[in-house]
């Protein structure tokens, strides 16, 4: 009996450490499984080739110092003939190359073409110097400032909020489209009297601002902007609404998706918009 129950017990205490360190490891690999997700989200950058119409893709030079110079070289290879000094933020090349995106981030090497008004070079640079030019539009409402990309589409409704989407026509948007909405308050009061949600301002709000471990919404940090985030259905849409303290004032940004994960084409809008954005 003592041999049994010697046994019995080493068993359970193998058991007891073996089941501590399994949930130490799931814990573990929960944070950094977590943190690798929240890394990608906050590098996510947009690809706009599949929003290009033209096979001209436009370029511009970056990752050169003011008083340095990009090297054309004739062929793509270092000791290749340099045809051309290229300034350190032009803006005057284009490439046809469409796995333009997937060279860059390689730093392969790209064929590019510089314009000037009578003529251009064509030669070779790495991809790490070039980046994907995104032409802007800007439109304004009440105190804010939106700077989107121009292949997106950009209008103001009657309670002033701007909308910024992809397709009309897809009023929910999916993982690759877009429906955004924005506006400034001049208080969290306002925005929750002027917006239908479900939960009493009181029993989450104090002091004007969200109660921490509220109910209604979770603290969030996206794009260098601390704030809160609420997430529910409605219509088979799943809205996202963002809620930020900027100079006294409240940004409420509005996501409406039929999916529950963010692509990484969207994210990367996001970013564009979110970071470009000015309260006024």
């Amino acid at each position: 009996m003592d041999i049994l129950k010697r046994f019995y017990t080493i068993a359970l205490v193998e058991y007891l450490i073996f089941n501590s360190l399994y949930i130490g490891y799931y814990r573990s690999m929960k944070r950094i499984l977590l943190i690798f997700i929240f890394t990608i989200f906050l590098k996510a950058t947009i690809n706009p080739l599949k929003y290009l119409d033209s096979n001209m893709i436009p370029l511009q030079v970056v990752n050169i110092s003011s008083n340095e110079v990009l090297n054309l070289r004739l062929e793509p290879f270092y000791r290749s003939k340099i045809i051309h000094y290229i300034p350190h933020n032009a803006k005057n090349l284009i490439t046809y190359d469409r796995d333009i995106v997937s060279k860059i981030e390689n730093n392969s090497w790209v064929e590019v073409k510089v314009w000037f008004e009578d003529g251009f070079y064509l030669g070779w640079v790495r991809g790490k110097y070039l980046r994907v030019l995104i032409e802007k539009r800007a439109i304004s409402a009440k105190d804010l400032v939106v700077i989107y990309p121009k292949f997106l589409f950009a209008e103001i409704d009657k309670k002033d909020f701007i909308h910024i989407y992809l397709d009309e026509m897809k009023e929910c948007g999916d993982g690759e489209s877009l429906n955004l909405k924005l506006k400034v308050y001049y208080s969290l009061r306002d925005v929750f009297s002027d917006n239908n949600f479900n939960v009493n301002y009181k029993d989450i709000a104090r002091f004007g601002w969200f109660r921490k471990n509220n109910i209604f919404a979770k603290s969030v940090k996206i794009y260098g902007l601390n704030g809160y985030m609420s997430r529910h259905f409605q219509g088979g849409c799943i809205i996202r609404d963002y809620f930020f303290k900027i100079d006294g004032k409240i940004l409420f940004i509005q996501d409406k998706s039929t999916d529950r994960d963010i692509s990484k084409d969207k994210s990367g809008i996001l970013e564009f918009i979110i970071k470009n954005l000015k309260v006024l």
